[in-house]
């Protein structure tokens, strides 16, 4: 048995202040401005034709040729039909729409079509976004949607100069090196890590693909190391800890395993061992459905993207069980998978979606969800944002309507931090224990311990077989701070949507059916069990209306105590097929 912290303070950087905050606010600016006093580097930048093809990205979505071609481009819940008229001439919907179009990703769709004019739109497209490339909104020049587009070009490159004049080539490859430039220019000023990372790859990936950057490789893969080996975890997790950043990540980086493999070049030692690290991550985060985990700021499930990656795991490394550097617990028995956040949330800087989800877990059986969190929205507005992060967003305990931290919303907090910052727990700990009658949890932090004088412990058992959870949620007295007096404990389990809740007969119980129309049965002690609506955000048809089991007790000297469990129910299972064999009432004959 092996007992550790679930990530410590100076690796991810976890406030726990209002002046570590400053302190962080006062560093990041004093990078900026280090940056841009730094004397960069000229290099040459001229591309010469493309030296080796780059497979592009896994995608994230799927985009519908036919409809590209007709002029009608749906991105992140926004639509503009312009039949007649080029994309790029109109004004995006949102910042959101604006980062889809200019990051190209859809490209690929036009070009893997069957219709030799849906290709020859596509380069038609490429040629009038590089004469407005002056005159677009900024956020085709964000650094992220920059490195996205830069990729994406380089590996659409052979399709789209199939059969095209050398002018059109030409004006291409200047298009590509104007890239190249930029991102060289802005690459010591990125702040938000995942961005930077994403900018060194897509550099790697053009001195790999394109003739006349030699003098660009080394130095680009050796930032692309050092990167690495800061943001990758020793565990595999990205210092985000979104599951979602550390997906595209991988998917933008095994095109560029791929290529140099290709070239006969020898691979970057912090390449590789960060590839070995993440696959098994990407295992860890992944439930029965699929999809991802829904913990800081995951909006999309990415299952198709996902499996796309881990097909091309030539390890298979298994999953751990407690990725204590990434802050996650994992316990699988059976067809049950249980999936729990015991770590400190990033820092706003380093995810600006981080979430006050400490001792949050979702639950899933076979390839259904069954208790979850709310997800961040797809189509995010900032209020939708901001609730997104809290704390009753996700399947963990809160006392009264306080968060397991503190979320500084107001302009002055976003004009320091440039995203609502969050003081994290203190003290995070996580313990998990296995054995032949199944995984325990005991994890446990001191968000309230301060203020309210009371730390909170959440134990979790997975039976052997999956069939059964069973749970403790406990504030207990830490001797310090003001007692709560006359406030609730409360413990919120939101359900998928998918899953059909009803109470029980004999009114202490909640009955879930599963759409594999398995039956569980949720009970609890101790507490008054309530059936509440919830939101689901994670959708693609937008907000989708769900269900969440409420428990709450008063607290009292001693703290707070909540006992509850999740069992399957075979004889309510046996009922429900009974009652449907059941002929129904026959029609006399006239």
């Amino acid at each position: 048995m092996s007992r550790a912290q679930a990530i410590t303070p100076a690796l991810q950087g976890a406030p726990g202040s209002a002046l570590a905050l400053w302190g962080s606010a006062l560093r990041q600016y004093a990078s900026e401005v280090m940056a841009r006093l730094r004397p960069q580097t000229a290099l040459a930048i001229r591309v010469a034709g493309l030296a080796q093809p780059l497979a592009p990205p896994a995608p994230a979505h799927r985009y519908d040729a036919d409809a590209l071609y007709a002029g009608h481009f749906a991105f992140a819940g926004g639509e503009v039909a312009c039949a007649g008229e080029i994309i790029f001439d109109v004004t995006p919907p949102t910042p959101e729409f604006a980062r889809a179009l200019h990051g190209f990703e859809w490209l690929h769709a036009l070009l893997d079509g069957e219709r030799i004019l849906w290709r020859v739109h596509a380069r038609t497209l490429v040629a009038e976004w590089a004469t407005r490339r002056a005159r677009l909104p900024r956020e085709a020049y964000e650094p992220a949607v920059m490195a996205r587009r830069l990729v994406h070009l380089i590996s659409a490159a052979p399709r789209l100069l199939a059969g095209a004049s050398e002018a059109y080539a030409e004006t291409f490859f200047r298009l590509l090196a104007w890239h190249v430039r930029r991102l060289l220019r802005v690459l010591p000023r990125i702040t938000v890590p995942h961005e930077r990372l994403l900018a060194a790859i897509a550099l790697a990936n053009a001195s790999i693909a394109l003739n006349g950057l030699a003098n660009l490789r080394e130095r680009s893969l050796k930032e692309l190391g050092t990167l690495l080996s800061e943001q990758i975890l020793p565990d595999g997790g990205h210092i985000s800890r979104s599951p979602a950043i550390l997906l595209e990540i991988v998917a933008h980086l095994l095109p560029l395993r791929r290529a140099m493999k290709e070239a006969r070049l020898p691979l970057p030692a912090a390449l590789t061992s960060a590839l070995e690290r993440a696959m098994p991550a990407l295992r860890f985060f992944r439930h029965g459905d699929g999809g991802l985990a829904l913990f800081h700021g995951v909006s999309d499930l990415l299952a198709a993207r996902l499996t796309a990656v881990l097909e091309e795991d030539d390890v298979c490394g298994l999953p751990l069980v407690h990725a204590c550097h990434a802050g996650y617990a994992r316990l699988q028995q059976g067809q049950s998978l249980l999936i729990a956040d015991v770590g400190y949330p990033a820092p706003s800087h380093v995810n600006p979606q981080a979430a006050l989800s400490t001792l949050a877990f979702e639950f899933s059986h076979g390839g259904h969800r069954v208790i979850t969190s709310c997800g961040a929205p797809r189509f995010p507005s900032a209020e939708w944002r901001r609730a997104a992060r809290r704390t009753a967003a996700h399947s963990a305990p809160t006392l009264g309507d306080r968060d397991a931290g503190r979320l500084l919303t107001g302009r002055f907090w976003r004009l320091l931090m440039r995203e609502d910052p969050i003081i994290g727990p203190r003290t995070v700990q996580a313990e998990v224990t296995s054995s032949a009658q199944g995984q325990l949890l005991q994890a446990e932090h001191d968000a309230w311990a301060a203020q309210d004088g009371y730390e909170c412990r959440r134990r979790i058992y997975l039976h052997a077989d999956g069939t059964q959870l069973v749970g403790e949620d406990a504030l207990v007295p830490a001797g310090t701070g003001r007692p709560a007096a006359r406030d609730l404990f409360i413990i919120r389990f939101h359900l998928h949507p998918a899953v059909q809740a009803a109470p029980a007969r004999d009114g202490k119980s909640v009955l879930l059916v599963l759409p594999d129309k398995s039956v569980w049965r949720f009970e609890a002690r101790n507490s008054d069990l309530m059936l509440e609506n919830s939101v689901y955000l994670t959708s693609s048809m937008g907000l989708r209306r769900t269900k969440q089991i409420v428990l709450q007790a008063l607290v009292g000297e001693n703290g707070a105590l909540l006992r509850w469990r999740l069992q399957r129910d075979p004889a309510a299972e046996k009922r429900r097929r009974t009652r449907r064999a059941e002929p129904g009432p026959e029609l006399p004959l006239a």
